[in-house]
């Protein structure tokens, strides 16, 4: 008598090992067509990028793409505020009727 699993897709448990899984990626990758490949290839790069982006921004290590070198960055210093946003919130909130130049 035949056990019944509630897998659909026939998956069963040698793709639940490292190797098993290897495998069953392999077979779904291939399955692709050409079109569906260069599509997952350019959205890798897009997230890779956007990765390295935030990573740039908020002051982590990173890998550098040109060399496979470990970026690291101290933090971005912290934005001071500029004269002109200081004078208008100083005149919005100190309770004064005077006028911005």
């Amino acid at each position: 008598m035949a056990v019944k699993t509630n897998d659909p897709a026939g998956m069963g448990w040698a793709q639940c090992t490292g190797e098993g899984s290897e495998t069953a990626q392999l077979r779904v990758w291939m399955k692709l067509s050409l079109r569906e490949k260069l599509l997952a290839v350019e959205s890798m790069a897009d997230l890779s990028r956007r990765m390295m982006e935030l990573c740039q921004r908020d002051g982590r290590p990173y890998f550098d793409p040109q060399t496979g070198d470990v970026v690291t960055t101290p933090f971005p210093p912290k934005p001071t505020p500029s004269t002109a946003t200081t004078s208008v919130a100083s005149a919005c909130f100190s309770g004064s009727n005077s006028t911005i130049p």
